[in-house]
C-alpha cells in the first residue's frame, strides 16, 4: 500500500513539471499558481506564499 502511494505521488510530480511550463509561457501579468514545494521557479515568477507542500507564486514578467 505504501509503495503504491509512493508511484502515484511520483508520477504526479512528473505531471506537474511540463504543466507548470506551459503555464508559464503563456501567463498574463499578475497570474498567480501553485506549485509543489522544491519545483523550479520560471524566470518572471516570485513566491508569493509557502503553505505545506506547494508554493503559491505570481507571473511579474
Amino acid at each position: 500500500m505504501i509503495k503504491k502511494s509512493l508511484m502515484i505521488l511520483a508520477v504526479s510530480s512528473v505531471v506537474m513539471v511540463p504543466s507548470l511550463a506551459t503555464t508559464a509561457q503563456g501567463a498574463t501579468l499578475g497570474e498567480q499558481i501553485w506549485v509543489m514545494l522544491g519545483s523550479l521557479i520560471p524566470p518572471g515568477w516570485i513566491m508569493i506564499q509557502s503553505e505545506g507542500t506547494r508554493n503559491l507564486i505570481r507571473y511579474i514578467g
